[in-house]
């Protein structure tokens, strides 16, 4: 039988096996369509795209939601700038135009012509880096009854086939000379894409939470995921995984158990620039399936500005088999401000 350290090893290897691949330049049509090849130009309203299945094709510009390209371009807008840039579509399926110093929605009807560029080591192509920090409050119920202080640290690299974000978090309160809230986690999960539909991904978490007698526990996890439905607007995935956790609870010995992960996620764009999103995740110990535990977020974003958004979140979490004296769910409202840099 593999020790837990053969567990872990396999788990490394499969993030590790998450590297980097080259793709070729990629047109996404408003009917769902991709098509693959090389990019040749934007001339008189058509994009002309080289193909290894049919040749040269060109495709009216009107139809085109997004573009990946591989190469910098050379941009020519409607009111007569000019730029270099990259135009990339996120795992999101969102457009976005880079530039060396900045980066913006891809909106197609703003540009009338563009030309692939040779790469030069003096152009470098920027990362997509995203970063913010969220503060509010939260009204909680289960294991204390009170509003509390959320703090939240956020990052996120969005690249062409692959997302890593990283996370800290913390919730805090105290009444009447009683804690009311001490909880602290902390995660980074890579994803890659492989194909339109299929991805991969690694998580490594860590979690304290004082009313819960949970001194600590950590979890490295690995799986895989499908893309069950992605439109401009929504996007539907699920995912299944394994991992190993590390379990250390107030006056009790350090646990080590392997444990599974199934996850749905949920996202629907609202207007021009709001979103709606939901998660789920399960997390059953394997050696025993009746000790698992659930985490859910329900969360409306509404941007105030290009840097400012206002959240409203409901939390909840549930553990089939809590300590003695700690209830199995608690459930949380809460509103915040969170700040892009």
């Amino acid at each position: 039988m593999c020790p837990r350290s053969c567990l872990a090893a396999l788990l490394l290897g499969t993030l590790v096996a998450m590297g980097s691949q080259s793709v070729a330049d990629e047109v996404y049509l408003d009917n769902g369509d991709r098509l693959s090849g090389t990019l040749q130009a934007l001339a008189a309203g058509r994009l002309h795209l080289h193909t290894d299945y049919a040749g040269e094709l060109a495709v009216a510009w009107s139809r085109v939601v997004a573009v990946h390209s591989e190469r910098p371009l050379r941009l020519v807008y409607r009111d007569g700038r000019v730029s270099v840039g990259w135009l990339v579509r996120t795992e999101a399926g969102e457009g976005l135009l880079l530039t060396e110093d900045a980066q913006s929605p891809f909106r197609p009807e703003a540009l009338v012509a563009l030309q692939p560029l040779p790469e030069r080591p003096a152009l470098q192509r920027p990362a997509l880096w995203r970063s913010e920090v969220e503060a509010g409050l939260q009204a909680q119920t289960g294991n204390t009854e009170a509003v509390n202080t959320a703090l939240a640290l956020r990052t996120r690299r969005q690249a062409a086939v692959s997302t890593f974000t990283a996370s800290a978090a913390a919730t805090f309160g105290e009444a009447e000379g009683q804690r009311t809230a001490q909880r602290a986690m902390l995660e980074a999960r890579l994803q890659r894409a492989h194909g339109e539909r299929f991805f991969s991904f690694g998580v490594l978490s860590a979690e304290h939470d004082a009313l819960q007698e949970l001194a600590l526990r950590t979890q490295q996890e690995a799986g895989l995921g499908y893309v069950l439905l992605h439109t401009p607007r929504t996007r539907l995935q699920a995912e299944v995984g394994f991992g190993l956790s590390q379990e250390l609870f107030q006056a009790q010995a350090l646990r080590l158990e392997p444990s599974g992960r199934f996850g749905l996620a949920w996202t629907q764009k609202l207007g021009t620039a709001s979103e709606l999103s939901a998660s789920v995740v399960v997390r059953p110990e394997l050696v025993d399936l009746g000790d698992y535990r659930l985490q859910g977020e329900t969360t409306l974003a509404a941007p105030l500005s290009q840097r400012l958004t206002l959240r409203f979140s409901l939390l909840a979490r549930f553990q089939s088999q809590p300590q003695p004296g700690v209830e199995a769910s608690d459930l949380a409202l809460q509103s915040s401000l969170a700040w892009a840099f």
